[in-house]
């Protein structure tokens, strides 16, 4: 029989060892969509501003139709979309991970160790490999994590560090 100089030494606590490593270790980030997307949303609505203030001194009136449309068609689900993603955002310290989505009118809080399955979908494109995280909670809430977003490649690391591989489904 080995003797070891200490218990973390033993093959037979080394995952134990590793898995209390990784709940003492202060992990903090926060997941948001790319301001990009935001400022894109707001140059869509500034374009359309100043085409309605062009029309409105270049054509006689009236410009009701016109108003209606734009306020309707544009202003109104440009501004839905711009809040909609600047208002989400996905916060994780140590094991806690914090979701707030939906015009920031759903918000959530759960242990990593509630979630009860990852839907991984992994598709190559002409661009590069895109990838898609669906995570289910316990409590039948769910929430997804793309490529494109800020801070994706730091929680899906900390998603197959700290989720049980079994719960992981790759697609």
């Amino acid at each position: 029989m080995a003797a070891y100089h200490n218990a973390n030494d033993c093959p037979a606590n080394h995952d134990l060892w590793r898995k209390g490593n990784r709940m003492k270790s202060r992990t903090s980030f926060t997941v948001i969509n790319p301001p990009l997307t935001f400022w894109l949303c707001i140059c869509i609505l500034v374009f359309f501003v100043l085409l309605v203030l062009i029309n409105t001194i270049a054509t006689p009136p009236p410009h009701h139709a016109l108003y209606i449309c734009i306020t309707m068609f544009v202003f109104i689900p440009v501004s839905l979309v711009t809040l909609w993603t600047k208002l989400f955002r996905i916060q994780v310290k140590d094991t806690v991970i914090s979701v707030r989505r939906a015009l920031g009118l759903v918000r959530f809080t759960f242990d990593v160790s509630d979630i009860a399955r990852v839907e991984w979908k992994r598709a190559d494109t002409g661009f590069g490999r895109n990838e898609c995280i669906t995570v289910f909670t316990s409590e039948n809430k769910k929430f997804h994590i793309e490529t494109l977003m800020i801070n994706a490649e730091r929680m899906m690391k900390y998603i197959t560090e700290m989720v049980d591989e079994r719960k992981i489904r790759y697609m």
